[in-house]
C-alpha cells in the first residue's frame, strides 16, 4: 500500500546505502540520500534513457502525488523513480528498476494495447463458457453479459483515464477490469523475462542486483509448495523465476522450456503462442473473476444477440485489428461455468506486498530542492597574492535562474 504522507527527507546512514555500481559511475562515495544524491540519480537515469530509448524523449520524475504509477507509462513515455527502494537505501536496485521500465518503453506494447489485447481475450473465453441446462438450453457467457449490460472496449478503457473516469465501475465492468488486470500481470511476467534477457550486460548488472534482493522471498515460499497450484498468477511467476534461473520448475520445463524464440519475437508474435500454451490457466482465471463478481447465469434480455450488440460486435472479420486477432484463433475448450473451482492467489498477493516497488510521494519542498541542484554550479578558484606570492583558494556557488 502506498502511503499518502509525503517524504520530506531520506534519513539513512552511510552504512545503510547500497550504491556500489552508482558510486563507480560517480567516482565518489555516497554518504547520504540528500538532494544532491537524488539529483545525481535522476540525471543518471535520464542518461540511461537516452542510451536505451534514443528515439524518444522520456520524462524521468520523482513522484509528487499518489497518482504516480509503479509501471512505466508506455503511452506517454514517462517513468517515476520508486521511493520504496530509496527508503531502504537500495540505490543500485532503484536504478535497475528504472532500466527495466525504460526497456518496457523501448520494447513492449503500449499499456493501452495490452488492455485491448486482454479485453478481446476475455471475450473469447466468455464465448467458450456456457451456462444453462439441457432442458432450457445453453448460452455462452458473452451473450449473457451483453444482454445485461453493453460492454465495449471503450467502456472499459475510460476507467484507465483519470480525465474520463468519473463513475464507479458497474458489476460487469469490474469483472472485466479484474480479469484484464490479472491477464496483464501474467503477460508482464513473460515480457519481463524477454526484456531483461535482451538488456546489455553493463546495464543488466543493476537488474541482477535487484533480482537478488527480491528472489529469496519467492524461493522460500516456492520451496514450501505455496505456488504448486497451477493457477494463472502462480504459473506466471513460476515462469519468471524459472527463466531467471532462481528455481527449476517442472511445469515450465514441460510447457515453455526454451526462450530462444521468445527473444527473437515481437510481442504480437509471442503473445499468441503464450495464449495457446496457457489457455487452460487463462480460461480458469477469467471464469473465477466472473464468479467473484456473482455474474448472472442467464440472459437478461430477449431477442437476437446481433440486435443487442448493434454494429459494434467485435466478431466482424473485416474490421478485426491485430490485437483482436491474437486471441481469435486459440482453440479454447468449451466448458460450463460450474466446472470452475476457485484458485488460491494468496501467495502471489503476499509476495507482491513484500517486494513490489511503491511510489510514496516526496514533499514539494524536497522536489524543489532537487530541481535547484540542477541550477547550481560550484566554481573553485585559486589566486596568488602579488605581495608575497602566497596562494589562497575559495569557491563560488552560482545559481542559474534563467
Amino acid at each position: 500500500m502506498t502511503s499518502t504522507n509525503p517524504i520530506e527527507r531520506f534519513n539513512l546512514e552511510q552504512s545503510e546505502i547500497d550504491a556500489d555500481i552508482m558510486e563507480s559511475w560517480l567516482e565518489d562515495n555516497i554518504q547520504s540520500v540528500d538532494e544532491k544524491t537524488l539529483f545525481d540519480l535522476q540525471q543518471l537515469i535520464s542518461h540511461y534513457s537516452g542510451v536505451i530509448v534514443p528515439d524518444k524523449t522520456v520524462k524521468v520524475s520523482y513522484p509528487t502525488s499518489v497518482d504516480a504509477s509503479a509501471c512505466a507509462d508506455t503511452d506517454n513515455n514517462e517513468v517515476f523513480i520508486p521511493t520504496s527502494s530509496l527508503l531502504k537505501g537500495d540505490i543500485d536496485h532503484t536504478i535497475g528498476l528504472m532500466i527495466h521500465e525504460l526497456h518496457h518503453i523501448k520494447l513492449s506494447l503500449k499499456g493501452s494495447e495490452i488492455t485491448e489485447t486482454c479485453f478481446y481475450l476475455v471475450n473469447e473465453i466468455l464465448k467458450h463458457t456456457f451456462v444453462g441446462d439441457d432442458d432450457k438450453g445453453w448460452e455462452d457467457l458473452y451473450e449473457v453479459v451483453q444482454s445485461h449490460e453493453r460492454i465495449t472496449y471503450y467502456s472499459i478503457r475510460k476507467h484507465y483515464d483519470p480525465k474520463m473516469d468519473s463513475e464507479e465501475p458497474t458489476k460487469y465492468e469490474n469483472f472485466y477490469l479484474n480479469a484484464i488486470k490479472g491477464i496483464a500481470m501474467f503477460l508482464n511476467c513473460i515480457e519481463d523475462v524477454r526484456i531483461d534477457s535482451l538488456t546489455k550486460p553493463t546495464l543488466k548488472r543493476y537488474i541482477d542486483k535487484g533480482d537478488a534482493i527480491c528472489a529469496p522471498t519467492f524461493m522460500q515460499n516456492y520451496a514450501q509448495g505455496e505456488y504448486d497450484e497451477k493457477n494463472l498468477l502462480n504459473v506466471g511467476y513460476r515462469y519468471l523465476f524459472h527463466h531467471k534461473d532462481f528455481v527449476c520448475d517442472d511445469y515450465i520445463t514441460e510447457t515453455y522450456p526454451d526462450i530462444t524464440k521468445l527473444l527473437s519475437s515481437t510481442p504480437f508474435e509471442y503473445i499468441k503462442d503464450v495464449f495457446g500454451i496457457y489457455k487452460k490457466e487463462l480460461q480458469q482465471f477469467v471464469r473465477e473473476c466472473y464468479q467473484d463478481e456473482d455474474g448472472a447465469s442467464e440472459s437478461g434480455a430477449t431477442g437476437n444477440l446481433d440486435s443487442l450488440l448493434g454494429d459494434d460486435d467485435d466478431d466482424g472479420e473485416a474490421n478485426m485489428g491485430e490485437l483482436q486477432k491474437l486471441s481469435k484463433d486459440i482453440d479454447f475448450d468449451e466448458e460450463t461455468l460450474s466446472d470452475t473451482k476457485p484458485a488460491n492467489s494468496k501467495p502471489i498477493k503476499q509476495y507482491l506486498e513484500q517486494t513490489e516497488a511503491t511510489y510514496q510521494p516526496i514533499a514539494t519542498v524536497l522536489a524543489d530542492s532537487i530541481e535547484v541542484m540542477g541550477k547550481v554550479s560550484i566554481h573553485h578558484t585559486v589566486e596568488t597574492n602579488v605581495s608575497d606570492n602566497s596562494t589562497f583558494g575559495y569557491s563560488t556557488i552560482v545559481v542559474d535562474e534563467s
